[in-house]
C-alpha cells in the first residue's frame, strides 16, 4: 500500500492509517513524498 498523506494531516490520522491497514492485512506500506511545486524560470 501507499500512503500520501496530505499536508495538513496530522501524525496521528497517519499512524491510525496505517494501523487499520495492517489490521487489514496489508504486510508493505511505501509512503510517497510530498511534490516540491518549482516557480516558472523566465
Amino acid at each position: 500500500m501507499f500512503n500520501k498523506a496530505g499536508p495538513n494531516r496530522q501524525y496521528q490520522d497517519v499512524i491510525e492509517a496505517m494501523d487499520i491497514a495492517r489490521g487489514a492485512g496489508v504486510q508493505v506500506i511505501g509512503f510517497v513524498p510530498p511534490v516540491e511545486v518549482k516557480e516558472a524560470q523566465p
